[in-house]
């Protein structure tokens, strides 16, 4: 898998955070009009759960295809208008997201070089975690934080990880913890910046054949941190 939709599982992470429990019924996800279809997403298990993730490059403007998804979701469940979230913060990504039948639906475009556009189409079950569901146990998180999503990869010559959670806890206590954390034990420091208008830090260290990338942000009330580990085969 590319870094593209790698980046795709990360937003739908984000989006997925802290929605409700998933029921049976799988909702339809047509692609965009005028558009070929390929599967790039069999390999990827979000809270124990497959992550159905397909490419597709649409001769249409991505204005239209945005267009089209607004008069699929135009209504939500219970009646709620709109029935869909829009995001221009991954920016050049556009992302249309939904939530239909206990399903998140996650919709990634941008232009493409020939007038048309392309992009991901991401479904997963929400929440559908067994009681007791604690993350991966090998990334350290401070106490009383809590596990939204835990997701593992695999591609060719490596495997990752992606653990999603929150605590009461400020931004500047989780960044001293997680520093303190890898670098007591050895790992390199590969990256320490504050982005202060954000409200966010970012950290990534590594350790042999071992890389760990973090993102944290706080809100005033606690501090949500996104914490992506990967393990390069040894060749």
């Amino acid at each position: 898998m590319s870094h593209r939709p790698r980046q795709l599982l990360l937003i739908t992470l984000l989006l997925a955070a802290g929605l409700p429990g998933a029921r049976a019924k799988q909702p339809d996800f047509p692609p965009p009009p005028n558009a070929r279809v390929t599967t790039v997403g069999s390999n990827v298990v979000v809270s124990g759960n497959a992550m159905y993730i397909r490419q597709f490059f649409s001769s249409e403007h991505m204005d239209r295809v945005n267009a089209f998804y607004h008069r699929k979701w135009a209504r939500g469940e219970k009646g709620r208008k709109p029935g869909y979230v829009e995001s221009d913060a991954m920016a050049p990504w556009h992302i249309i997201s939904r939530v239909e039948d206990g399903y998140l639906m996650t919709v990634q475009i941008q232009p493409a070089d020939n007038g048309g556009s392309w992009g991901y189409l991401a479904m997963s079950r929400v929440d559908t975690r067994k009681p007791g569901y604690d993350g991966s146990p090998d990334i350290p998180r401070m106490s009383h934080s809590r596990v939204l999503h835990h997701m593992e990869s695999t591609d060719t010559g490596q495997q990752g990880q992606t653990l999603l959670l929150s605590n009461p806890h400020s931004l500047a206590s989780n960044v001293n913890f997680y520093r303190r954390y890898y670098e007591t034990r050895g790992w390199r420091v590969d990256l320490n910046q504050s982005i202060p208008v954000a409200s966010m830090h970012i950290l990534a260290f590594t350790n042999g054949r071992y890389k760990i990338n973090i993102m944290l942000t706080g809100d005033g009330s606690g501090t949500q941190v996104v914490v992506n580990r990967i393990s390069h085969a040894i060749l």
